[in-house]
């Protein structure tokens, strides 16, 4: 595994503890759109879109709060224990000055999203994963009490509730942008075994696609890369995340997945699968990321 020069010393101390929460974890994705990957209606068509599911906070009285060019709703009813409001509040406040501050190249990406509607961060008061949701004019993250429970099994702090956004927004915001998202969780149409390097690959009616998920996780690396610190004051927390990423993309895509090649030409080379995978189709790529 070939990381940043500057982490060698941090991440030898740390891939034993990661490699035992992940094994407890079961290796579960925290990030991702497979709990809301439900058709609104039945169809034929491989490259079928209508999937983006109702706001569960549409049209009702919640709680609302404007910040930096995002905004951020509150739960209703949350779960008994779970943390309240005004604590989802500050830790995404929190989150987004660590990327404005540390990162102004990811705030930049950030906010480009959606630049024609608004920009939403959920709170929906129990656990789970977080999730990307688009309706209207929305781009929806939904963030749930998993990630930002200060219980220390959960490992939060506001570097990993920024990836999360990293992720959600510019990962999976683009490829809603593009219209592609849901082409690309069922593989474009293609049989899943014809797409050679990537491991995992369910079927479109067989539930996730990791397709969807390779740009979102490079995004997040990235953002991680952007944000360390040179050793000996590295972020202990930021080497915990960052290792569980390149496990997932070992995981997931190993023969896309390179360690020798930082995350912007991992994303270059990325444009030319998804032209070879789904031919035709639009995709933008991010001129940020062109390095």
């Amino acid at each position: 595994m070939k990381l940043p020069r500057h982490w060698h010393g941090a991440i030898l101390a740390l891939t034993w503890l990661v490699l035992a929460d992940t094994a407890a974890a079961g290796d579960k994705d925290v990030s991702s759109t497979e709990e809301w990957a439900v058709p609104t209606e039945e169809s034929d068509d491989p490259l079928h879109y209508s999937r983006n599911s109702r706001p569960e906070f549409y049209g009702k009285d919640h709680p609302r709060l404007d910040y930096k060019g995002f905004v951020l709703i509150g739960a209703l009813n949350g779960n008994p224990g779970a943390p309240d409001n005004e604590e989802f509040f500050v830790k995404i406040k929190e989150s987004i000055d660590t990327i404005e501050v540390e990162s102004p190249l990811f705030f930049a990406l950030l906010r480009s999203i959606n630049r024609g509607g608004e920009r939403v961060i959920y709170y929906r008061g129990r656990p789970g994963p977080a999730s990307f949701n688009a309706w209207d004019d929305l781009y929806i993250v939904r963030i749930s009490s998993t990630h930002i429970d200060d219980d220390p099994v959960f490992d939060n702090n506001p570097y990993q509730l920024a990836a999360t956004l990293v992720h959600e927004f510019v990962g999976h915001g683009k490829q809603e942008a593009d219209k592609r998202l849901w082409p690309m969780y069922d593989w474009c149409g293609k049989d899943h075994w014809d797409v050679r390097g990537v491991a995992m690959k369910p079927n479109r009616h067989g539930g996730s696609s990791g397709f969807v998920e390779y740009e979102a996780y490079l995004y997040a690396k990235w953002f991680l890369e952007t944000v360390q610190r040179e050793y000996p004051n590295f972020n202990e927390q930021i080497v915990r995340r960052y290792v569980r990423f390149i496990k997932f993309l070992q995981k997931r895509f190993p023969g896309w997945y390179d360690d020798a090649k930082p995350p912007w030409v991992l994303l270059q080379e990325f444009a030319g699968r998804f032209t070879d995978i789904c031919p035709g189709m639009r995709y933008s790529g991010h001129a940020l990321a062109l390095k």
